[in-house]
């Protein structure tokens, strides 16, 4: 029996690393929505983990304020406008207030970008866990909703996901734009809605080609990305705090890139706007 226990050592390394490999992928942090979204995003904010903000929360002094029992009269004249909100938002929805707010678990961003493919794209992306139920309950009931006005939705499959747009009734002798409003204007880019869900993600738009671009960079990239653009680098280079207490939300404004952008919008009309641009640098 000795001579098979090299084996037998051998098998529970190999079993031993298994573990630990697999350990490791699960512990592995969730790729960051700055590194999904495309490098051209004009204002950025994100909540890395609802879940962990909402546990800090309550150890902050405004936190620790809503606690004290000084406040308790104060905070509790609301408690019957609540419960009567509650109420109505279930009767219309079939969700509760409480699990609406319970659905955020993870991260949750959101996202302002113009690029060469529409005027403006929007983009929300929420992480809701294991509240996925609740999700598609919410979704189930806005569609149909829609649908009773006259909407009308289609899909188109995307790296295995499908993405979803909800249209408005389109006007006799207008024709469809599938989601995307590329040199219609900004108001025509706002008509539609598009939704996916991934990975426990919710992730909303107003425009499909935006959802396009997140699921073709799921993963993450280095290159191409906000996260890889110098201006967002070198702001998070100098403003990420040190240590072991990161920062639970990370924001991020280009001041000039807008400025551009409603330049850009405006001098559609007015071509006279146009020659700001050379000024701007």
């Amino acid at each position: 029996m000795k001579r098979f226990a090299p084996q037998r050592r051998w098998v529970a390394a190999i079993l031993a690393s298994l573990c630990v490999m697999a350990g490791a992928v699960q512990a592995a942090d969730p790729v960051s929505s700055d590194k999904r979204l495309p490098a051209d995003v004009l204002l950025y904010f994100s909540i890395h983990d609802m879940s962990e903000c909402k546990a800090k929360f309550g150890g902050t002094q405004f936190g620790k304020l809503l606690k004290d029992e000084s406040m308790a009269d104060f905070m509790g004249q609301f408690g019957a406008p609540l419960e009567e909100v509650s109420k109505q938002v279930e009767e219309k929805t079939g969700v509760t207030l409480k699990d609406i707010l319970a659905i955020p678990t993870g991260e949750v961003s959101i996202a302002l970008i113009q690029s060469e493919q529409s005027p403006v794209s929007v983009v929300l992306s929420l992480n809701y866990g294991e509240n996925e139920e609740n999700v598609k309950k919410l979704i189930d009931k806005a569609i149909a909703e829609a649908k009773e006005a006259g909407g009308s939705t289609s899909e188109e499959e995307v790296d295995g996901t499908t993405v979803i747009t909800v249209a408005p009734p389109k006007p006799e002798g207008e024709e469809s734009t599938e989601g995307d409003a590329a040199g219609a204007g900004i108001e025509a880019s706002f008509k539609s809605v598009s939704y996916a869900l991934k990975d426990s993600t919710l992730l909303v738009s107003n425009q499909n080609s935006a959802l396009k671009g997140l699921l073709e960079r799921w993963k993450g990239a280095e290159s191409g990305t906000l996260s890889s653009a110098p201006a967002y680098k070198s702001v998070m280079t100098k403003c990420t705090p040190k240590g072991d207490d990161p920062a639970e939300i990370t924001w991020f404004v280009d001041p000039m890139g807008i400025t551009k952008s409603v330049i850009s919008l405006g001098s559609a009309e007015n071509p006279q706007l146009g020659m700001v641009m050379g000024f701007l640098p």
